[in-house]
């Protein structure tokens, strides 16, 4: 609606105000397309900065060997379409080098979420190839981690207790809808391969009468060697997330999820 639409009554008739308004501001001399070159909405700075990251990554990526990075990555590469194909929540995305566009592979319209984009660039990066060491540790343990372990905690595994404690049930049935494995910790452990060398593993207690149901996320120790601890911090959040949607938990869309970095 034209700010200049309010010169009707809504009663139906016209009083001076109005009379006076439709002269001072005639519509039928204007161009069909008078407001067409409106400005565009102003982009949130923390999306303009989390472009230029990636684009700054694409730069840096130019100058490096693809098959190298894919070789450290555990992922292929295509040398004749230059594109990564990397497996991401159970889900193949195509991946552009060097200017890392992520498209999903059964959809290749859809061009990834950014905060996709940042996280895949981190990981193309970051990726030095070193082996997994088969042993688990909080995010506390990652460096610089005891700083994000309490909200981490709060977003990851206490919203999954919340859902899905004392009863185990429901998270034991999702597991392998997801790519989750067994693991032998806790009541119930599934390990998730999130990134190709990345897993998490999903750590639940039923509970009892003197402690109540909890849960909690651990990484590999070298988890580190492909991501930064926020990053880390923010594949637990996302995969919370889709665990908590598929059981129909009602989410909070402005609830934070990440340190801060990489959105919402």
């Amino acid at each position: 609606m034209c700010p200049d639409d309010h010169a009707t009554n809504p009663s139906g008739g016209s009083d001076a105000g109005d009379d006076q308004h439709d002269h001072s501001h005639d519509h039928s001399n204007e161009h069909p397309h008078a407001h067409a070159h409106d400005p565009a909405p102003r982009r949130d700075p923390r999306d303009l900065e989390l472009e230029a990251f990636v684009a700054r990554v694409a730069g840096e990526l130019a100058d490096r060997d693809p098959r190298g990075i894919a070789r450290r990555a555990g992922v292929e590469f295509d040398p004749e379409e230059s594109v990564y194909a990397i497996r991401v929540y159970g889900k193949i995305f195509s991946v552009t080098h060097p200017s890392l566009e992520a498209h999903e592979a059964s959809a290749d319209h859809h061009l990834g979420a950014l905060w996709l984009r940042v996280l895949l660039a981190h990981y193309l990066r970051t990726a030095d190839g070193t082996p997994l060491e088969g042993q688990w540790v909080s995010l506390r343990d990652m460096p610089g981690g005891l700083m994000y372990e309490r909200a981490f905690q709060g977003y990851s595994g206490d919203e999954l207790a919340k859902a899905f404690g004392p009863d185990l049930g429901g998270l034991r049935e999702l597991g392998p809808r997801y790519g989750g494995q067994p693991l032998a910790l806790g009541d119930l452990g599934l390990r998730f391969d999130v990134l190709p060398r990345v897993p998490i593993a999903v750590v639940a207690y039923s509970g009892d009468d003197e402690f109540p149901a909890n849960a909690q996320l651990l990484f590999d120790a070298a988890a580190t060697h492909y991501l930064p601890t926020d990053a880390l911090a923010t594949l637990g959040g996302r995969l919370t997330r889709l665990l908590l949607q598929a059981a129909g938990v009602r989410l909070e869309s402005a609830k934070p999820i990440t340190p801060g970095w990489l959105g919402s």
